[in-house]
């Protein structure tokens, strides 16, 4: 009687080990992973290069005024950051002791030289420089008190003159820019500076404002990096009154169109060696693909690779859970890519 039941037992025993390692064994070749899919479909995305910079006068949109002769600053007119039109009064200047003394001089040496040019006691070549000399003092304005006044509609850049400052001829007095001459100065990473050219459209955002976009295009891509910042300097042009001189703004440059296989974002993968890969339903069964990421634009990526099949969907959802020859369990079927610049 004890060596039937421990017979019986034994072959209960027997049974459930067998049961569960053929459990195993099953679930080993039958593992599965719950995906979803989508139809891969040829088109073309924008390729863009981020960048940022700030808001600046182009060097051609920068003008300084100076003092015409030695002066004292009487009145300044105008303050930094204020848009002026073309005329309004800057600074006056009041000649010096110095430069009235060679006004003076000037006036007089050209009536004697007149004088004797007349009693052929002077060439006419001295006759020439007496008349310049004195022209140069006259047109400057030294035979009194002058205003000078913006040449053209300008912002106020700088004002290096302060009201009774006494200037040398030549020293800076206002700095102007040229509304229309404003630029977004950026750098860009030398691997990417090549596709960049001028003539590429820009869309420029301020960091300090939600509001859309400023269209803009790149008017100069340097052929030359940068020794201090190790970047690539570009230059974009955007219509007048758009930004303001100093602002920081994020450059998205468009610079050309990349071709291939549009997936959603959601399907690129990267392995624990840093491989990109993607995860396509052949058959049933998954197979992980590398691939190279060419373009991205939103949710939306371009990819290539030498194994990925056309006619295989991808796995758009649950790729890192699949190996090669993982069975596959749609969870819901999904159309085509957006592929919104599919062609």
């Amino acid at each position: 009687m004890t060596i039937r039941k421990f017979s019986a037992l034994a072959l209960a025993l027997a049974l459930v080990f067998a049961a569960a390692a053929a459990a195993r064994a099953d679930g080993s070749d039958n593992s599965s992973a719950l995906v979803k899919i989508t139809q891969m479909k040829q088109g073309s995305l924008p390729v863009t290069v981020t960048a940022f910079g700030q808001v600046q006068p182009a060097a051609s949109a920068k003008e300084s005024i100076t003092a015409p002769f030695g002066a004292r600053v009487s009145v300044v007119d105008v303050q930094v950051g204020q848009r002026i039109a073309k005329g309004t009064p800057l600074v006056m200047v009041t000649p010096s002791l110095e430069t009235k003394a060679a006004y003076k001089l000037a006036k007089d040496t050209l009536a004697r030289t007149r004088s004797l040019a007349k009693a052929h006691l002077a060439t006419a070549g001295d006759l020439a420089k007496a008349e310049s000399d004195y022209s140069v003092l006259e047109e400057a304005g030294a035979s009194g008190p002058n205003t000078l006044k913006a040449p053209y509609d300008a912002i106020v850049l700088k004002v290096d003159a302060a009201q009774g400052a006494v200037v040398a001829r030549g020293d800076a007095l206002i700095e102007l820019a040229k509304p229309d001459g404003l630029v977004v100065q950026v750098g860009i990473d030398p691997g990417q500076a090549m596709s960049v050219k001028a003539g590429n459209a820009v869309a420029l955002t301020p960091l300090s404002a939600s509001a859309p976009p400023v269209e803009g295009k790149v008017a100069l891509r340097s052929e030359v990096i940068n020794a201090d910042t190790g970047q690539v300097p570009v230059q974009i042009d955007f219509p007048a009154g758009k930004l303001l001189i100093g602002e920081i703004v994020r450059a998205v440059i468009t610079a050309g169109e990349q071709s291939g296989f549009i997936v959603p974002h959601s399907a690129i993968l990267v392995d624990d060696d840093g491989t990109v890969y993607v995860v396509q339903d052949v058959d049933g069964a998954g197979k992980k693909v590398a691939v190279e990421v060419l373009a991205t634009k939103g949710d939306e990526d371009v990819i290539a690779g030498d194994d990925l099949d056309a006619k295989a969907p991808i796995v758009i959802e649950g790729g890192h859970e699949v190996d090669d020859g993982t069975k596959l369990r749609v969870a819901e079927a999904q159309g085509t890519a957006k592929g919104a610049g599919t062609k």
